[in-house]
């Protein structure tokens, strides 16, 4: 009696890494952040005015401005900053699973 064995490899696709592909001003106030997406992720566009530490040794403080849920298909978005008295901004995108 033969014995057969069966093994299953799953092969797991590595997610690519986040990108903001392009930032551009609109109108006189607002920035717009644009961004792909990939299936099952949640996305999170944050800002700050301070990129690492400030010069007195304090970490920078990033602000959530755009939230977007997972969803099952590739998608394009345009995150919308409108805050128009900020004269210096840096921008993060942040994913999870």
């Amino acid at each position: 009696m033969a014995v057969w064995g069966v093994i299953a490899l799953l092969a797991l696709a590595r997610a690519a890494v986040p990108r903001i592909d392009l930032i551009e001003i609109y109108q006189t106030n607002q920035v717009m952040i644009h961004f792909e997406t990939e299936p099952n992720r949640t996305y999170v566009v944050q800002r700050s005015t301070a990129f690492g530490q400030a010069s007195n040794g304090t970490a920078a403080v990033w602000t959530d401005i755009a939230s977007v849920p997972a969803v099952p298909y590739n998608q394009h978005w345009i995150a919308v900053d409108t805050n128009p008295t900020l004269p210096v901004r840096f921008y993060r995108l942040k994913v999870t699973p």
